[in-house]
């Protein structure tokens, strides 16, 4: 009989342990999320200001002289910063130009492809490699 009751005790004590409901504590998680926050305001409020460096001063050039803009018209004729001017003196003028510098290229729309096609020949033979071609952009009506 004594081993009846037993399992009888511990089946009705495993039926208790069932029916406790599961307790999740959150106090350890909410800590660490304060300590998280007071750590991101203390530090994005330390310095508004950003860095202060001290960066060089600019000398001499203006934005304009920044690049080369090299412009080319329906009609094949090339203008070199607004200044009309020939293939052939536009080829000289390539020679001149240091490697890093920057060159824009704008050509009108309706001008023939084959423009485009001799002035990059040109200055890929001078070995420049920064070029940018200028597009017009779509205004809104």
């Amino acid at each position: 009989m004594s081993l009846f009751f037993f399992i009888r005790k511990n089946m009705l004590n495993f039926q208790k342990k069932q029916d406790r409901a599961f307790d999740l504590d959150l106090t350890a998680l909410i800590d660490v999320i304060f300590l998280l926050l007071l750590f991101f305001i203390l530090t994005a409020a330390s310095n508004p200001l950003g860095l202060k460096l001290n960066l060089p001063k600019e000398q001499g050039s203006s934005v304009k002289e920044k690049y080369i803009q090299i412009q080319i018209k329906q009609s094949g004729s090339f203008f070199l910063n607004k200044k009309q001017i020939g293939k052939q003196a536009l080829a000289h003028f390539l020679v001149t130009v240091p490697k890093t510098k920057l060159i824009l290229i704008t050509a009108d729309k309706k001008a023939s492809y084959e423009y485009v096609a001799d002035l990059l020949a040109l200055l890929e033979k001078q070995k420049l490699t920064r070029i940018t071609l200028e597009t017009a952009t779509k205004q809104r009506k």
